[in-house]
Formats: C-alpha cells, sequence, structure tokens
C-alpha cells in the first residue's frame, strides 16, 4: 500500500490530466434505446425501447462479481476494456451484496452468465464478523441487530465461492437461465483464474 495514499484533489487532478485528456466517448442510453448505435450481444426491442428497462446496450450479457481490493483489477487480468463487461465489486466479492446489482442489470439487458471471483489473500481472509462486530462496538457504532450481522467473511476460498453459487442458485431473484461460474484468483503467485 502507498505511504501516502492520494487524496480526492490528487484523484480528481488524475482524471482531469490523464484520464480525460484520451478519453473516448460513450454512448448515452437513449441512442441505444433509438437504435443510433447497436452492440452485436444485444438485443434492443420494440418493448425496451418503450420501457427503457431492458437491454440499454452494454456490450457484454455477463457479470462479474470480484473484490474490491485495489491489487484485483479485473479488466486487466480478463483483458476487457471498457463497456465489454460488468463489474461489480464489495468487499470479498461476495453475491449477497451483489445481487441487487445483477437483479438491476438483468432488468436493463439479457443477462446470460454471471461469474463469481475471489482472491488468494483477500482482506475478508483475514477478518471474522465477530471481529468486525467489536470494531463496529468500540467506535460506538451499530445498531440493535449489529450481534447478528453477516459481513461476509471467508474461512475457505473456495468453498465461499461454492456458497456464493449456491446463494445465486436459489435466488428467487436470478433466473435459471443464467450459468453462474466460480473462481479463485491465485493474485500472489501465478496471476491465473482457476476453477471452482
Amino acid at each position: 500500500m502507498a505511504a501516502n495514499p492520494p487524496s480526492v484533489d490528487d484523484l480528481v487532478s488524475r482524471n482531469r490530466s490523464k484520464y480525460a485528456e484520451g478519453y473516448t466517448k460513450s454512448h448515452s442510453v437513449d441512442e441505444v434505446m433509438r437504435g443510433v448505435v447497436k452492440f452485436p450481444s444485444v438485443i434492443v426491442d420494440e418493448v425496451a425501447r418503450e420501457t427503457h428497462l431492458q437491454n440499454v446496450g452494454l456490450m457484454t450479457n455477463f457479470i462479474t462479481v470480484s473484490c474490491c481490493d485495489p491489487r484485483l483489477i479485473p479488466e486487466e487480468f480478463g483483458l476487457f476494456s471498457r463497456e465489454e463487461y460488468v463489474v461489480v465489486r464489495n468487499a470479498g466479492g461476495r453475491a449477497e451484496f451483489a445481487v441487487r446489482d445483477i437483479v438491476i442489470l438483468s432488468t436493463m439487458t439479457e443477462i446470460t452468465d454471471v461469474v463469481i471471483i475471489h482472491h488468494v489473500d483477500c482482506g475478508m481472509t483475514h477478518l471474522t464478523n465477530a471481529g468486525i462486530r467489536e470494531s463496529l462496538k468500540s467506535k460506538g457504532l451499530g445498531d440493535d441487530k449489529v450481534d447478528s450481522t453477516e459481513f461476509g467473511e471467508i474461512k475457505n476460498l473456495e468453498q465461499s465461492v461454492r456458497d456464493d453459487l449456491k446463494f445465486l442458485e436459489s435466488s428467487p431473484y436470478i433466473a435459471k437461465s443464467i450459468k453462474l461460474h466460480g473462481y479463485v484468483h491465485d493474485m500472489l503467485d501465478s496471476g491465473r483464474l482457476i476453477r471452482v
């Protein structure tokens, strides 16, 4: 981790001086809905055009759920570019905390696959639900439900991926037609995705 993490002003400055200078304009949802832009993997039908609820023009049919660890960048290890796929990130890459996003994206476009990726040396393998609860209490935070709140601790990487796949499989909000895939990313040694 950097000795002096960047400030918000640093991030804005980097955006303006580096990212924005070479930025390639993205297409608006309205452009896609009106048929001005067509992406091969997305079917925009009349109902979608009228309701603006489905198929907003993502060039993808799959969602990756991964950890928010700044060392783990799915766009880099998957060699994808912007707009090629959606990444939902949270601490541990847990499906339970990503299901809302998956449901919303499934409403906007036809999602065929969800990929769960957990990773070696994840911070959630070093924390426990009990430890997080104690930390909250010591800071005077939380409520009467804090003692029963699960924060997504990971005791075993492969098992956590299996648990997340099972969670999505049994969710009444996830279409049975969506294919579920699970991997562990070995970010410390090989850089490879290992199928679970």
